[in-house]
């Protein structure tokens, strides 16, 4: 089951894509610790969710 750090809506913030209305998933468990990366709390934070309940939540989103 894939770790999921947070699933949330926004625009896209950046490249030709930016302003596009965009749901967002997520991951957790990063192991690079990339000293500029602004999501630090997915390095290790997160939850186990089944790939039916990151569905059901994205359409959740998108309703």
């Amino acid at each position: 089951m894939p770790r999921i750090n947070e699933i949330f809506w926004s625009a896209q913030g950046e490249g030709l894509r930016s302003g596009v209305p965009s749901v967002f998933v997520r991951l957790a468990g990063c192991t690079l610790g990339c000293p500029y990366c602004d999501t630090r709390r997915a390095w290790e934070r997160g939850r186990e969710r089944t790939v039916e309940d990151v569905v059901a939540a994205v359409a959740g989103l998108l309703r």
